[in-house]
């Protein structure tokens, strides 16, 4: 948003006509004023100094910004002023804001009426919406007008508050004619306002709210002065640089912030400027939402609407651990008077805009919870940011990149590209940015487009608890010197990161490669050690030595959505694939229910609607998604036919908008009866069926040397039984216009189970034939047969690939004749195909060979990463999708089915045993990877006792979640089995066990290897012997220092209580947030969330001092409270550790918690020196008490 003209004034003193010539500090003097009509007055309102608006009897009384300042050609802008009223209009028609286009004709216009009702009348003055609420007097207002090529939407706040006080809104007005002049008061000479006061008037050149101003703290020197008598109980505080003095009386103790008991008075005077406090915010001041509905292309605020003295519930994830996250949910209750929601009102302004998955979106507006644009990086090839080369950013002597981040990991698996200007394609190498796995930040760059050089930083960079930070690589080329800096943000301040590193010297290659954000050579990591940025971008800067920024998207200052943009730097910046802007929410669906509400005597009409989450939608339409060949072969180059044959009967339809079937010519077709094709729907097995199609018009397209006239070529799966056929089989025929008029590829058993091609002239006469060598006996077969013309003869070649192998070596030979162009396709042999399946038959004007795009498909992705299977189901089903945690860490996955979306993106969730919500700040989805869950830093942090800490707090130990014999099977594949055989939930009957919990699962991953890994989990976490918090609510309003960790807390994160009562087991209760219920109101603002236990996800890390228990151990005898020696049994499994260097380490022994400083003895039993009641816990123990590490390691899945 740029900001075109604003006035407020500052500096001028009380008193002051206000002119042409008026303007404060900063601001833009306006183009027309009325003669007398305003002066400056220098207190009042909020942001004194301000206008003053006195209308003469029957004169106008008008403030114009006209074309000089906004232009001629504006569709989409704002404009925002500040009004008083003293009183209302005495007739209707009492003005406030104007809009015009050419030739001084109205656009629009918003006025008030006698009862202050706000209209929104278009250009022949007819009232097109009128506010439900009336405008108070006295009372410093603001008028936040938006305008987007004829929608427009007034809403009307009070001073600087976020919550709307009332609204107007209508369409079609000026659509498409340019703003030309914003006039601020009355160009009518009738009626005559009362007094008027107006400040702080701003125009933008974007179609979004400017908002309010803040006035930051005053400060300076002077002397403060104050008095107060408090009765009750209170506290006195004076500040301020000078002279400060305070006198109080108070009764009682404690201290008073803003209610108590007895009466408060205090007066103060201010000499100079000392402290003067921003307004109040929650809790303090009501909780500030925000409520918008997209109508049409346009994010309107309808915060007006929503009746405060209902909550906003808010419910986000799934109820428990064994659950499927549910759709997200809202409700919330819109005041309808006029029928305004009332999707088939034709009455009102949002008729036919407004209905069924109509988006809506909720916000908070606090100083704690994030609102700056953001930038979403998915880490995959075609997914990034750029801008041109340009002059200005061709750096020779030396670059300074500075990026504020937050990506999936400080220490990422794969390391990444974070920023380059490089293209090695074309020996366009300038500089990259990267960062390492093991945390250190990489600067490389050449000098002459190939050449690498690069360093290192000298340590690594410290992961902060939020993930976000801010980095810098500078280096002086000439010099050879680099520096690395980190900072919280990329304000500053800049810490050195390491040492200064000295290395090779020379001027940077300047090239002309673009600048690209998140990768590197158009679009890709640029390295096979490489990978994408996968995470956030908050800002991102690139400065020459001096200092100067010479490149900065501004991604903060951009709309959402945005693609293209220029930005401040004057550069034009672009998001590419699923590179997107987004920003922070606290719910973004979709309105699935309008339901309406009236009393009988119609005194009060609401909309209590029901918005959803994406799932509820793609849950609703259940089609299958089509199999991975049908999807990938339309988007191949140069295809000109395709009939995927996966049809349950009769013809089969082509695939090619336009192009005609291959109809049957004779019956005797099993239809969809082979599904041995991993990466297809079933296809036919052939018999006596047969089976012909015509090809639409093409031209092939000539080779890559100047001898090849024309190639084409057909593509098709084929499955030969595997007994062979007895004599030879056509397979298919393809006629052409050539002197080679029929190509036939036929299957021979007599010369070993080959293929083979025979071509035919005109007449029918064979001109050739010969086999391949490519023997198919029950194959699962991919085959591609290319044709070339060479001036007067032909070749073929035949490729194929048998599925999970790579293409074996091609065949060919040449024929003297030409071909033509492929005209019909016939399937079919004159006698009997027998169980032979044919399928995904395609033509193509061009050469294949078998390395395509659908070789992924031809497997159906096997091997495909959990997390790149979900991106690209959901990009290739338009369903915007987050992943947070590292994609290179997530599972394997098997051959990808034809089933629905939903039921496909499970299958990843459930084979990596993350967990598949949806997002927060996009209509989209979100998977929170397995790894991502484990060793979590706690994202919200409570203390029993203290304010915050929301009931019911309770433990239940129950079986719920219970598993402790699982079975796990891969999809057409092998299986897995693991059971607890011992421990207190074994298999075992009470009371040395609970008895058999059994889970038998199917997943779909790519090898039977991870099989046993898998069921142990499963019974890992299904024996978790610890008690289960399963709600853990927090209130905001109670401890509002909690918001910022709250509002960032999302399913998936780890959540702590501390300092338990002593009736509860010793320890943190530590939670793992599976869901939450979020409620806002005016005066409370509490957030509950379904938990399960934490301690399962805290696992072993490769190089991480990593301890595992034995496999049973126990008290050899009886220890009282207090002995500092234990005689320790091993029952199962090696000793324990006599190693010096593995000390100290906590241990269990029936609750209490006992730090082992020394152990002796080279056999059982031995000798434990310890520290006892670490937890709290005292008591004496019997021999045969179970002795385990408090905190053994775990290994991952």
């Amino acid at each position: 948003m740029a900001i075109l003209a604003s006035w407020s004034g500052a500096g001028l003193a009380d008193g002051t006509a206000v002119t042409t010539s008026t303007a404060g500090t900063g601001d833009t003097p306006f183009g027309t004023v009325t003669a007398s009509a305003f002066t400056v007055k220098a207190s009042g309102g909020l942001h004194a100094p301000r206008i003053q608006m006195d209308q003469a009897a029957a004169t106008a009384a008008e403030l114009i910004w006209g074309s000089a300042v906004v232009g001629t050609s504006l569709t989409a802008w704002a404009a925002r002023c500040y009004v008083e009223l003293s009183a209302l209009p005495p007739a209707n028609g009492g003005r406030l804001v104007s809009a015009y286009t050419a030739s001084n004709a109205l656009l629009w216009f918003v006025d008030v009426t006698t009862a202050g009702l706000l209209r929104l009348r278009n250009a022949g003055g007819t009232a097109v919406s009128t506010s439900a609420a009336a405008l108070p007097t006295s009372t410093e207002l603001r008028i936040e007008g938006v305008h987007n090529n004829g929608a427009v939407v007034v809403n009307v706040y009070t001073g600087n508050g976020g919550t709307v006080l009332t609204s107007v809104s209508s369409t079609g007005l000026g659509v498409g004619s340019g703003l030309e002049a914003v006039r601020f008061g009355m160009p009518a000479v009738s009626p005559t306002w009362g007094r008027l006061w107006l400040d702080e008037f701003a125009v933008a050149n974007t179609a979004a709210e400017i908002g309010p101003v803040v006035t930051p703290p005053r400060s300076g020197t002077g002397t403060i002065t104050a008095t107060a008598a408090l009765t009750g109980s209170g506290r006195k505080i004076a500040s301020g640089t000078g002279t400060a003095s305070a006198t109080a009386t108070a009764s009682g103790t404690g201290f008073k912030r803003a209610s108590g008991t007895g009466t408060i008075t205090a007066t103060a005077s201010l000499t100079g400027s000392g402290s003067q406090p921003n307004p109040p915010t929650f809790p303090d001041a009501p909780l500030a939402t925000d409520v918008e509905l997209k109508i049409g292309d346009t994010w309107e605020r309808i915060t007006g609407d929503v009746l405060t003295g209902n909550p906003i519930t808010i419910e986000r994830g799934r109820a428990d651990e064994a659950a499927e996250v549910a759709p997200s949910k809202l409700s919330l209750t819109l005041r309808n008077t006029g029928g305004k929601y009332s999707p088939r009102n034709p009455r009102s302004p949002y008729f036919g805009l407004i209905g069924r998955n109509t988006p809506i979106r909720v916000r908070v507006n606090h100083p704690d919870v994030p609102s700056d644009v953001y930038a979403y990086m998915p880490g995959r090839d075609g997914h990034y940011f750029s801008t041109p080369d340009a002059a200005g950013i061709e750096l020779t002597t030396g670059v300074d990149v500075r990026m504020e981040i937050t990506p999936d990991s400080w220490r990422p698996t794969i390391g990444m590209t974070l920023a380059s200007k490089r293209d090695w394609h074309g020996s366009q190498d300038s500089w990259a940015f990267v960062l390492r796995t093991d945390g250190l930040l990489r600067l490389r760059w050449t000098s002459d487009g190939v050449t690498a050089k690069a360093a290192n930083s000298t340590v690594p960079v410290p992961a902060p608890v939020s993930g976000r930070l801010a980095v810098r690589a500078r280096l002086g080329a000439s010099t050879g010197t680099y520096t690395f800096y980190t900072a919280p943000s990329l304000a500053g301040p800049w810490t050195q990161l390491g040492d200064v590193v000295a290395g090779a010297s020379g001027g940077i290659f300047s090239g002309t490669a673009p600048l690209e954000i998140g990768s590197s050579a158009a679009g890709t990591s640029g390295f096979t050690d490489l990978r994408m940025f996968h995470g956030r971008l908050h800002a991102f800067q690139l400065a020459n030595l001096a200092g100067a920024v010479i490149a900065d998207p501004g991604i903060t200052e951009q709309a959402e959505g945005d693609t293209e943009w220029t930005a401040a730097d004057g550069l034009p910046w672009s998001a590419h694939g699923g590179a997107r802007l987004l920003r922070p929410a606290r719910f973004h669906g979709e309105v699935s229910t309008w339901p309406q509400k009236w009393s009988l005597g119609g005194h009060q009409i609401t909309t209590p609607i029901e918005g959803s989450g994406v799932k509820r939608r793609l849950g609703q339409g259940r089609a299958a998604v089509q199999s991975t060949l049908r999807r990938s072969i339309p988007q191949e180059k140069g295809l000109v036919a395709y009939w995927p044959m996966e049809d349950a009967g009769g013809q089969f339809a082509s695939a090619m908008i336009g192009a005609g079937p291959l109809r049957v010519t004779r019956d005797g077709i099993d239809y969809a009866s082979d599904s041995d094709f991993v990466g297809s729907a079933p296809i036919p097995r052939m018999g006596t069926g047969r089976v012909a199609g015509a090809v639409p018009g093409f031209t092939p397209q000539p080779g890559s040397i100047p001898e090849i006239f024309a190639e084409q070529s057909l593509v098709m799966l084929l499955h030969m039984p595997d007994t062979a056929l007895d004599g030879p089989r056509r397979l298919l025929a393809l006629s052409t216009t050539g002197q080679g008029a029929q190509w036939d590829l036929w299957y021979s058993a007599a010369l070993g189970g080959v293929l083979g091609v025979t071509v035919y002239d005109r007449d029918g006469a064979k001109i050739h034939e010969q086999s391949s060598g490519l023997a198919v006996h029950g194959k699962l077969l991919r085959i591609a047969l290319n044709l070339t013309q060479f001036t007067t003869n032909s070749t073929w070649d035949l490729y194929i690939q048998e599925q999970g192998k790579a293409p074996e070596p091609s065949f060919g030979a040449g024929v003297s004749a030409t071909m033509g162009v492929i005209r019909t396709v016939t399937v079919g042999d004159p006698t009997d195909l027998g169980d032979t399946s044919i399928g995904h038959i395609a033509i193509y004007n061009r050469a294949t060979i078998l390395n395509t795009v659908t070789d992924d498909a031809f497997q159906a992705f096997t091997g495909e990463l959990a997390a790149d299977r979900l991106v690209r189901l959901a990009d290739e089903n338009d369903v915007p999708m987050t992943v947070v945690g590292q994609p290179p860490e997530t599972a394997a996955m098997g051959p990808q089915k034809v089933g629905a979306l939903l039921d496909l993106l499970e299958d990843c969730a459930d084979a990596d045993g993350g967990i598949l919500g949806e997002a927060r700040d996009e209509i989209g989805l979100e998977y929170r990877t397995c790894a991502s869950l484990y060793n979590q830093v706690p994202a919200l942090t409570l203390t029993y006792g203290e304010p915050g800490l929301a009931a019911p707090f309770e433990p239940v130990d129950d079986d719920q979640g219970t598993v402790n014999d699982a079975t796990i099977t891969r999809e057409g594949g092998s299986s897995a089995r693991v059971v607890v055989e011992s421990g207190p939930l074994s298999v075992l009957p009470p009371p040395d066990g609970v008895g058999t919990y059994d889970l038998q699962e199917t997943v779909n991953v790519a090898d039977d290897d991870v099989l046993p890994d898998l069921a142990g989990w499963r019974v890992h976490t299904g024996t978790w012997d610890q008690a289960r918090y399963p709600s853990l609510g927090v209130k905001l309003h109670k401890a509002p220092g909690l918001i910022a960790a709250a509002v960032a807390m999302d399913f998936g994160d780890r959540a702590t209580v501390g300092d338990l009562p002593p009736w509860l087991p010793p320890g943190p209760a530590d939670a793992l947030v599976q869901g939450y219920v979020e409620v806002l109101e005016l005066l409370r603002w509490r957030i509950d969330c379904n938990a399960s236990p934490a301690g399962p996800w805290n696992v072993g890390v490769l190089d991480d001092a990593a301890r595992f228990d034995t496999a049973g151990s126990e008290l050899a005898a009886g220890a009282s409270s207090s002995s500092p020696s234990l005689s320790v049994a091993t029952t199962q499994g090696p000793i324990w550790t006599t190693s010096l260097d593995e000390f100290p380490f906590d241990v269990m022994i029936d609750g209490e918690r006992v730090t082992v400083t020394a152990i002796s003895g080279a056999s059982s039993p031995q000798t434990f020196t310890v520290v006892r009641a670490v937890n709290g816990i005292v008591k004496a123990h019997a021999a045969g008490a179970d002795v385990a590490l408090a905190d053994p390691t775990y290994v991952a899945i």
